[in-house]
Formats: structure tokens, C-alpha cells, sequence
């Protein structure tokens, strides 16, 4: 059980940026251990100059070692510490990167030093590095929402992180999102379906795998939130319901489309004709919508087309824009999609509405013929000049119309492949 002494001696500052102050003016600190050594009740007095005591908070992690070095005022006194010493025992204590606190709620500061039957309510626990909520310059330690106003606020250049008046510590995707199950992976992101906690509505989560690895590229990976929000809601495109960053990670809120994606290693079968026009005529829709706005998705494959089953019919939709630009691009701009599916134009810099449909034709053609794309290599390149001889037996299940448009979209020219596939 707490002694009144120790309750009595459970205190810190009212907010963090009363702390942070407090951290940075080291003088402050020293003076503040001399109102210690003076006794309870001068300290009220002295620490009233410099900060105001209305919220106190405490250390759990520290509070055995840290506060009964401390406690105390009588405490304090009978240690008989220099300066120096006093100095160093605040400077760890009040810039400790790994204290987890605590807040009480006091109406007079001079209560705090003669009650002994304080009650101390709890708030969200965070980490207290330099007690600003950040872990760096670039990484929060909360959950940093990322909502469209956001991005209408900042710019890419000044991507400023704004921190809220109380915030939590604990894992957001933990706290909010229940009943996780992994629908996969990929090279840098994991993808879940969950519930939302409150409503038990059903979405997909996808979390980054790697932690932000300077200020540049957290803009960069952030921008595939600024464009999605950009390109706002469609049919056949997978809705943004949401995203946040936290500890580095990002988080990507969606709808979730229960057919997934179409495996075609499970179920080892081919495409009929009219599947296959339902998904170009989908897709074309969701060009027009995303060219409308000048963005181009840039990472078109059969990975990113998901399915969604509504009024017994299955709705195609284009997901993931984590490689996606406007047009034109930004400068310094680099991202590449999948280059078993890109155009030669696009590779190269060269961007434009064009490149989107290329990669459905690649797209389209893998459908169709169940056969894995490369790399590199002879048949790449034939690809890449519209030549379709090493497809012509597999696509003789298929009519000559569907092979005229896939011819039309792995055009050599960009110019040709949208205008034309438009008339498909």
C-alpha cells in the first residue's frame, strides 16, 4: 500500500509542452530541486512562477527508483546532494525516452502537498521521449490520423505531423480492430481483414512492413494516401476509408471486397470470354474516373484487381495506388510498379494514361492464357512491340475481337493503346 508521503510526492507537469519547456530550460530544473531541499512549503510557491501544477503526472516505470529519490522533500533534504548530482537525477528522470505516465487532476496545487488521500485518474499511456510524442523528427509514437483534410492542409514538401491535445501510446490497429485474420503479403506490405471494434463493420487493413526510413520517405509512401483521397469513390475502384502512421508504419483503411482477389493458381482454370470483357470493361471505367483527374495508377495487375460480389453479380475493382503519380508527375518523382507489367514508355520515365492501359493488356493476356509474365527476355520484348506470337494458339479459345484488343492496348505507341481500347 502507498504512503501518504509517496502520494504526496506523485507529481509532475500539466501538459507536454509544459514538460518540454521544463526539459529544455535546465536552470529551471535546478531551481526546482532547490525548492525541494526547501521544504513543502515553499515549493508551491516557487514552482507556481515557473509552471502551472494543475495536472501532476507519474511515472510507473520509474516511480520505485525515480520518485523515491525524489519523494519527498524531507527525503530530498536528508540526501544532502550537490547540485551537480540533483542535476543529473532530474535530467534522467524528466528526459527518460521510456517513462510511461500517468495524470491526476488537482483543483488547488497546495492540496497536492498536505492531502493524503490523493486519487489519481488514469489517462491514455504514451510514450514520454523528450515528451513530445515523437519517437524522431519523422516517426510518431501515437497514431497520427491521416485524414483528407490533412493533406488539403500540407503540402508534400511540408508534410507537418500536428499533435493533439491527448493522445495514446497504445497501438491504434490493436485497440480499434478485432477479429484480424492475414489475407497476405507482399514485399512491403501485410494486408488484413478485420473488424471495426465499435460497428463490427468489416474492412481490410493494410500495414507497411517496414518503418519510415527518413523524413523524404515518409513523404513519398505517404503520397499513396494523398492520391487515393484524390480519387475519391467509384465503383470499380477499392474506397479509402481511412489511414494513419504510428511508429513509423502506415496504415491503410478499406473496403473490403469478400471474393478477393481471383486466384487463378487455385482454381487452375481458364477465363471465359465473358469474365474476361467484364473485368476490361470495368477497368475502363475505373481509367476513365482515374484519367479524368489526371492520375495514373502505374502498378495495373492481376494482383490489384479484386472482386466484389454485389446483387449477384461480381463487381472488379482497381486497388492499391502505392505507386500512383498525377500528371504530370511531381519532381524527383521514381516509383515503378511490377516491370513484368509495365510498358517500355513508362519504365523509362515516360508517363502518361497510356502506361495504365498497357498494363491491362499484360493484364488481360495472363487471364487469359494462365501463363506467368517475366522479367526480361525474348518474349518480353516481343510483348513490348505488340506481338502476340507466342500467345496465338492460347488465345485461339478466345475470339479475334478480344485478340485485336489486346493487341490495341500493348500498342507500341501510348497515344494508340487508350484511344483506341476506349472503342473496344
Amino acid at each position: 500500500m502507498e504512503t501518504p508521503n509517496n502520494q504526496r510526492n506523485k507529481f509532475f507537469f500539466q501538459s507536454k509542452r509544459e514538460t518540454e519547456v521544463l526539459a529544455k530550460r535546465k536552470f529551471d530544473l535546478i531551481e526546482f530541486a532547490e525548492a525541494l531541499e526547501e521544504g513543502p512549503k515553499s515549493t508551491p510557491k516557487k514552482c507556481r512562477t515557473h509552471f502551472p501544477l494543475s495536472e501532476k503526472f507519474l511515472s510507473k516505470r520509474h516511480s520505485d527508483e525515480a520518485l523515491r529519490d525524489l519523494s519527498g522533500c524531507k527525503k530530498w533534504r536528508q540526501q544532502n546532494l550537490d547540485k551537480g548530482k540533483r542535476k543529473d537525477m532530474l535530467d534522467k528522470f524528466f528526459l527518460s525516452s521510456s517513462t510511461i505516465v500517468k495524470a491526476m487532476k488537482m483543483d488547488e496545487i497546495d492540496e497536492f502537498f498536505t492531502s493524503a488521500t490523493i486519487s489519481f485518474k488514469p489517462i491514455e499511456k504514451h510514450y514520454d521521449d523528450a515528451t513530445t510524442g515523437f519517437i524522431n523528427k519523422f516517426t510518431t509514437s501515437f497514431a497520427h490520423i491521416l485524414s483528407k483534410e490533412y493533406f488539403d492542409r500540407t503540402t508534400f514538401e511540408d508534410r507537418q505531423i500536428f499533435v493533439p491535445e491527448q493522445y495514446s501510446n497504445e497501438i491504434y490497429f490493436d485497440e480499434e480492430f478485432v477479429n484480424k485474420e492475414k489475407l497476405g503479403e507482399g514485399e512491403f506490405s501485410e494486408v488484413y481483414k478485420c473488424a471495426i471494434k465499435k460497428t463490427g463493420h468489416k474492412c481490410v487493413v493494410k500495414k507497411s512492413k517496414v518503418p519510415f526510413k527518413s523524413p523524404l520517405n515518409r513523404q513519398e509512401r505517404l503520397e499513396e494516401v494523398e492520391i487515393h483521397y484524390k480519387v475519391g469513390k467509384h465503383q470499380n475502384i477499392v474506397e479509402l476509408i481511412g489511414a494513419w502512421e504510428q511508429r513509423g508504419y502506415l496504415y491503410l483503411q478499406t473496403e473490403l471486397c469478400e471474393k478477393g482477389r481471383q486466384d487463378r493458381k487455385k482454381s487452375n482454370r481458364f477465363f471465359s470470354e465473358e469474365e474476361i470483357w467484364q473485368i476490361i470493361n470495368s477497368i475502363k471505367l475505373a481509367f476513365a474516373h482515374l484519367h479524368g483527374k489526371s492520375i495514373i495508377h502505374l502498378d495495373v495487375k492481376p494482383e490489384n484487381i479484386l472482386i466484389k460480389k454485389m446483387n449477384c453479380h461480381n463487381i472488379y475493382k482497381l486497388v492499391d495506388f502505392g505507386c500512383a503519380t498525377s500528371i504530370p508527375p511531381r519532381k524527383g518523382f521514381d516509383k515503378d510498379g511490377d516491370r513484368r507489367y509495365l510498358s517500355n514508355d513508362a519504365l523509362n520515365g515516360t508517363y502518361s494514361p497510356g502506361a495504365d492501359w498497357f498494363s491491362l493488356g499484360i493484364t488481360i493476356l495472363e487471364l487469359a492464357t494462365l501463363r506467368r509474365m517475366e522479367d526480361n527476355g525474348e518474349i518480353y520484348q516481343r510483348l513490348r512491340r505488340g506481338d502476340l506470337t507466342d500467345y496465338k494458339e492460347q488465345l485461339l479459345i478466345y475470339s479475334e475481337k478480344l485478340e485485336r484488343a489486346i493487341e490495341l492496348m500493348l500498342s507500341p505507341n501510348p497515344e494508340e493503346r487508350y484511344v483506341d481500347a476506349f472503342f473496344i
